[in-house]
Order: structure tokens, then C-alpha cells, then sequence
């Protein structure tokens, strides 16, 4: 009922990755990462490949730096309008009234977000293979990278589905959603550049704790938004009984 018979997810997925830009995306972001990669390529003819050379350590941080921001940024303009999205078409009180359960809805719209981004994340893998040979990094820690880097944009679109699912504007839950990952995302760079050198404990970190500690606040979100869905206090009227849609924006700014 949540994967295979969701006609949520099916119809969201459909719509989303059928669209001119969801190919227009996945060429721009090749090319943001190829210019990354090119831009720091190492300018020595030679390389020593029997020591960790720093230009190739260089490069592929900065890679995985890059991308992080990247889809960092991503991940909330694709899931803030999941719910707010069906409250502005006046669609939300028949989604309501659907038979799926609100878990089934929640996960659909996450899911079906998500699913682009990721996708984006993974065409990126023949990038990365190109500076495996430079040296200075092993196949483990890109693995680990990318655990991590998937983990991270699953915690922001449950971010975004949270605070979409607690405001009936999208401009609204958008902003909110930002001003709670712009500083997850400045601290976990701060926090992994803290590290550098340090590679027996970045994996520990990528392969263990840090998916632990994000999936278990993503399924906490999940379940709020899911039982707001449940009991919903903004339907009736199109919400504007209850709902004060001036006020909302001024305190979401």
C-alpha cells in the first residue's frame, strides 16, 4: 500500500519526472559538477601515485563538497510544496477524503520529491569514477561519501514535508524549511572539514551514527505530519476560518 499501490506516489512520480525540467535539472547539474571537477583538475603533468597526492584529495572533496550544497539546497524547493501544493488547488480536503492512510500520503509525496533528486545524485557516480585513479581516496570512503550525502537530502525533504505539511502557503514553508537546514548544512561541512585526515572515523561516522541519528528524526517528522494529516485542524472553509494567512507569513519570516 505505501510503495507498489500508492496512487500518490505514482501520480506525484509520473507528473515530476515526465516534466522539461526534470531533464533541463538533470543536464544542468552535470555540467555545475563537471566545471567543479574541471576547474580543480591537478595542473601537474606527473603524478606520484605510490603517496596520497593533495591536488586528487583536493578534488574529490571539493567534488563531494559541491554536491552536498547542491542538493542541499535542492531538497527543500522540491518538498516544501508537497502538501502546501494540494492546499493552494484546493485539492487537500479530497485528498483527506481518499481511502490511503496518512502515512501512505506522507510517504508518497516524500518518496515521489525525493526520487528526482536522488536520481541527479546518481548520475553523478561517472564524475566521481574519473577521479578514482588520481589517487588520494579510496573506493570505501566515496561509498561512505555518498551514504552520507543521500542520508543528508532524505533529512531535508523530511524537513520540507514537516513544515509543509504546518502551513498552507508554500513560500512560507519553503522559508522555514531553509532557516532550519542552511545551519545543519554550514555545521555538518564545518564539522566533516574538522575531520580531514581522520578517514577511520569519517566512515564510522557516514556508515553508522549519522544515518542512525537522520533516519530516526526523519521518521519522527514523518509521523507528525502524518497524524496532522490525521487530525487536521486547517480544513473546512479552505482553511481561512482558522487560518490567518497574513499572520502565518509574518511569523514564518
Amino acid at each position: 500500500m505505501y510503495v507498489f499501490e500508492n496512487p500518490v506516489l505514482q501520480r506525484e512520480l509520473l507528473g515530476n519526472l515526465r516534466t522539461n525540467r526534470a531533464f533541463f535539472l538533470l543536464g544542468l547539474y552535470q555540467l555545475l559538477l563537471a566545471a567543479v571537477v574541471l576547474m580543480a583538475w591537478p595542473s601537474e603533468q606527473r603524478l606520484d601515485l605510490t603517496i596520497s597526492p593533495p591536488s586528487a584529495t583536493k578534488l574529490v572533496n571539493l567534488f563531494f563538497l559541491g554536491q552536498y550544497v547542491i542538493a542541499s539546497l535542492m531538497a527543500p524547493s522540491f518538498a516544501a510544496g508537497t502538501i502546501t501544493g494540494e492546499k493552494e488547488r484546493h485539492t487537500y480536503e479530497m485528498l483527506l477524503a481518499s481511502p490511503l492512510r496518512p502515512g501512505a500520503i506522507v510517504f508518497g509525496k516524500m518518496v515521489a520529491s525525493l526520487t528526482h533528486l536522488g536520481m541527479l545524485i546518481l548520475a553523478s557516480l561517472p564524475i566521481i569514477v574519473l577521479c578514482l585513479p588520481l589517487g588520494g581516496v579510496s573506493v570505501y570512503e566515496v561509498l561512505a561519501a555518498y551514504l552520507g550525502l543521500i542520508v543528508s537530502v532524505i533529512l531535508f525533504g523530511a524537513i520540507g514535508v514537516f513544515c509543509s505539511s504546518y502551513f498552507s502557503r508554500t513560500s512560507s514553508s519553503l522559508v522555514v524549511s531553509y532557516l532550519f537546514i542552511l545551519p545543519l548544512v554550514i555545521g555538518a561541512i564545518l564539522f566533516w572539514a574538522s575531520l580531514e585526515g581522520q578517514g577511520e572515523l569519517r566512515l564510522k561516522l557516514a556508515l553508522l551514527v549519522i544515518p542512525a541519528f537522520a533516519l530516526s528524526a526523519v521518521i519522527l517528522m514523518c509521523s507528525a505530519a502524518a497524524g496532522r494529516m490525521l487530525y487536521p485542524p486547517d480544513v473546512g472553509s479552505e482553511g481561512k476560518e482558522v487560518i490567518d494567512l497574513e499572520r502565518e507569513a509574518e511569523e514564518a519570516v
